[in-house]
């Protein structure tokens, strides 16, 4: 397999991102959160959505804090979209402010419903069942509130304008594939897949030293082939490529691992 193995993983999820719904289901460690962020950014690059939200539910939160966190995350539209000056003072005037929960919302509501805000906005519910579920109230309620003030897409009739990507164990086989929700099964790359992403990456070079992809082969068998650990190894492997020697690389590799020899 090649490096397209994992890009084509992403594209799978990015295609299925057509329904309302879509789960990343699978055991800790499989890259569930790497692939949630991978898809975001891609999302927004392909004007699929026009922002993500991103949500940690391995903390519990109630409805203040969810709008908090939230909140936080559309300031950043300030510098993106065309505010008329009164708008822009409005949201000034509140910034720094111990606000109520009507507050909040309101501020929510004026950045969602703005000229030129985002007309479509991918939430991302990661960790669920870690703390909260999809479905509890005050999260259900806060997500409603998202839909209900998006600015209406214009010629978008029938497109959903919120979408969510969740990522979960599912251990309780909650989520289930249906007509608006697509689970996806993430599952550990294999050492080819690791290997030939790492060859087409920044970490090229290193590979190609002699013993060098037999360590790298060794080091991700012991601490597992997921996307984030994979995505880690080009900037520690990028300090040896000038490097013609492997015995570096390999303390490199063992310090990473706390001292585990890869010969």
């Amino acid at each position: 397999m090649d490096q397209n193995s994992v890009e084509l993983k992403v594209t799978d999820v990015l295609e299925l991102l057509k329904t309302r719904k879509v789960v990343l289901s699978g055991k800790s460690g499989t890259g569930k959160t790497w692939m949630a962020r991978k898809v975001g950014l891609l999302a927004v690059k392909n004007q699929d959505v026009h922002s993500t939200l991103w949500i940690s539910l391995s903390v519990e939160h109630d409805e203040m804090a969810l709008y908090e966190h939230i909140a936080n995350q559309l300031s950043v539209f300030s510098t993106h979209m065309e505010l008329e000056d009164e708008d822009i003072n409005k949201v000034e005037d509140i910034v720094g402010k111990k606000e109520t929960l009507d507050e909040l919302k309101e501020k929510v509501c004026m950045r969602l419903s703005a000229d030129g805000g985002p007309q479509k906005i991918l939430v991302i519910l990661d960790d669920e069942g870690s703390k909260m579920k999809e479905g509890d109230g005050d999260l259900n309620k806060v997500l409603q509130f998202i839909q209900q003030h998006l600015k209406t897409i214009a010629n978008g009739d029938g497109e959903q304008k919120l979408k969510v990507l969740i990522t979960s164990t599912n251990k309780d086989v909650r989520h289930q594939s249906e007509e608006d929700k697509k689970v996806f099964e993430m599952m550990p790359l294999t050492p080819e897949m690791s290997v030939s992403w790492l060859k087409k990456g920044a970490a090229a070079k290193v590979i190609e030293i002699s013993g060098a992809e037999t360590l790298v082969k060794n080091f991700m068998n012991k601490t597992g082939f997921t996307p984030g650990k994979v995505a880690l190894l080009p900037k520690l492997l990028s300090y040896h490529q000038q490097d013609s020697q492997v015995q570096d690389l390999e303390h490199a590799l063992e310090e990473a691992s706390g001292g585990d020899n890869y010969r």
